[in-house]
């Protein structure tokens, strides 16, 4: 039960809320996005760094640049833990849109995800549910540096509706997701 709830909140529970101006050239995916809610306010133009982008999710995660660019503008604007989490990066992983079904969490996407491959070590998340320290402590490092990243990218990307964060590990096993609002 343990690692089913743990597997339910990596999947796509925790969420990143992503707010700004969207892009002109929306999908119908994007135009069936409802309305912001009073308590997701738009960020005002002075809120918004240098670099931020509106690039729909699926398009960030075809485009090896927009990872470069993600990382220059951590670079320039991330704070110390954002950086030496976003250095972990190597590319992006892919993209679920919202209500796609996983094919291990059986489940749909609650919001928008995109999945970011890392060179981060791999945890056992079996040894760590059943008392490893070692791997414990790994286990909550990755989530971490997971909600790190996520929190870079919420200032990075404005997209308009919340989106999740999801980052791989070595493997490609998912290590960790983040959330930021």
């Amino acid at each position: 039960m343990k690692n089913s709830l743990i597997l339910a909140f990596l999947a796509g529970c925790a969420t990143v809320a992503l707010t700004g101006c969207g892009t002109d050239s929306a999908s119908s995916e994007e135009q069936a996005r409802p309305s912001r809610s009073s308590a997701e306010k738009p960020r005002s133009a002075g809120q918004t760094p240098a670099g931020a982008v509106t690039t729909p999710l699926r398009d960030l995660a075809q485009s090896p640049e927009a990872l470069t660019k993600f990382k220059d503008f951590v670079a320039a604007h991330g704070d110390p833990e954002e950086k030496e989490a976003v250095g972990h990066l190597t590319s992006w992983k892919g993209h679920r849109p919202k209500g796609s079904v996983d094919e291990e969490a059986r489940f749909p996407a609650v919001y928008p995800i995109i999945m970011i491959q890392s060179d981060l070590p791999a945890a056992d998340w079996d040894a760590a549910d059943d008392g490893d320290k070692a791997q414990s402590d790994l286990v909550n490092e990755q989530e971490g540096q997971a909600a790190a990243v996520a929190k870079a990218f919420d200032r990075w990307w404005n997209g308009e509706e919340k989106s999740t964060v999801q980052i791989f590990d070595v493997r490609g096993q998912l290590a960790g997701s983040g959330s930021a609002h």
